[in-house]
């Protein structure tokens, strides 16, 4: 049995009236999420003016801006704690309905209909699928929260410092497209060889960025120092 984009279409035409009953929790766990993202994603941004501005050239006050870090700790806490409530509550309430309307529907078939279905393997699958879009349900709050502090990553990391960002992600999707090219020409040898030695050298990459920062911070502070 195959799926195809308009069957899909069409459940989630179906599913989108017992999503919108409970539309209030729905933008109260949505709204939750997304927020808490957004701030998250604002917390190396805040870290930099410690850093530079009350570390390093010590012409910023940092305890507000520690002090902001702390609120949004708390915040982005509670905003996580009103996700998980209100996202389970929409999605225990549209697997409730959908339970209910399965079963409205089975109460109203004659005794024929009866005996043409196999009712136990019926609703057996109907539990399994029912299950799935309750954590489908439950879990797309995190997912598209997850989307929005990606976006947030990714500029944070070009405000901060382009050159390293824009580093930090084409390095490795250049590795990523050169070497299954390298291996379609190299011998098979030389293709493990090369698949043994990229993920050190990649994940060295990712650890010495930090580190050249910390360096390079903590010459600039000296310098800075009387």
């Amino acid at each position: 049995m195959t799926s195809s984009p308009e069957a899909g279409s069409r459940a989630l035409r179906r599913l989108l009236p017992f999503v919108l009953a409970c539309r209030r929790d729905v933008a109260l766990s949505v709204g939750a999420a997304l927020a808490g993202s957004l701030l998250f994603g604002l917390v190396p941004v805040a870290q930099k003016v410690i850093v530079d501005g009350g570390i390093v050239h010590h012409d910023r006050a940092i305890w507000p801006w520690l002090v902001g870090l702390v609120l949004i700790g708390f915040v982005t806490f509670g905003l996580a704690f009103v996700r998980r409530w209100f996202g389970g509550r929409v999605s225990l309430s549209v697997q409730h309905q959908l339970r209910t309307a399965i079963f409205d529907r089975l109460m109203r078939l004659d005794f024929a209909g009866h005996d043409q279905l196999r009712t136990g393997q019926l609703v057996s699958r109907a539990s399994s699928d029912l299950g799935l879009i309750q954590q489908l349900l439950a879990f797309l709050p995190i997912m598209m929260g997850n989307v929005v502090f990606v976006v947030v990553a990714i500029v944070a990391m070009a405000v901060l410092s382009p050159v390293l960002a824009l580093y930090r992600y084409i390095s490795p999707c250049g590795a990523d497209v050169l070497l299954p090219a390298a291996s379609t020409t190299l011998p098979s040898g030389d293709t493990a060889n090369a698949l043994f030695h990229v993920p050190p050298v990649r994940n060295g990459i990712s650890v010495a960025t930090p580190v050249a920062c910390c360096i390079s911070g903590t010459r600039s502070a000296t310098r800075c120092s009387p």
